[in-house]
Formats: structure tokens, sequence, C-alpha cells
């Protein structure tokens, strides 16, 4: 359980933590196998990446860093969106001074 002696012969366990810690032991594989099979399920990871995928895209806002980065939307809105940001960022780059950056963008 434990490499330090003076641990050596008390058996402190966690509900997931004494795996994370080193311990290899029966008790604490099962407790991190149960927690990272609840974990996915919770976080919808348990999902089809497909279908994990459109439940996300459903829940994001058009017109976002979000939506038009993670989810790769590509719609009227987000296009528009991404092209005053990238202006605003181009902007900020001109204005920052630093000549290297500048000249790796193109700005």
């Amino acid at each position: 359980m434990t490499d330090n002696p003076a641990l050596s012969g008390l058996a402190i366990h966690y509900p997931h933590g004494s795996y994370a810690k080193g311990c290899r032991c029966d008790d604490c594989r099962e407790a991190a196998a149960r927690y990272m099979r609840e974990w996915r399920w919770r976080t919808g990871r348990a999902m089809p990446r497909e279908q994990r995928w459109a439940e996300v895209r459903s829940r994001r806002v058009h017109g976002s860093l979000a939506m038009y980065k993670k989810a790769g939307c590509r719609c009227e809105i987000c296009e528009a969106w991404n092209r005053g940001y990238q202006a605003g960022y181009r902007a900020r780059l001109r204005r920052s001074g630093d000549d290297e950056l500048r000249e790796m963008y193109g700005v």
C-alpha cells in the first residue's frame, strides 16, 4: 500500500484517492474503476462520440468562441463572429508593437 515505513501497517483508503496516490490493492483498483465509470456516465463520455458531440453542440450558443472553435460550427452567425474576432486579434497584434508576431501573422 505504501513505501513509507511509518505507515506500513496502516490501511488508509479513500473512495478513489488511494489509487491516485499509488495504492494498487484490489479494493483501490475496484474503487477507482467504479469512480471512472460513474464519471464517464455523469459527464456523458460513456455515450458514443457522435451522440456526445451532438448533445454538446445543442447546448452551445451560436456566435461564440466555444461554438466556432470547439464544436466546429460554420453557420453564418458563427463565421461572422469569427471574422470579427480575428479582426480584433489582428488589431491587438498591430497595437502590441511585437514585430516578430506581426511578421509571423502578416499584419
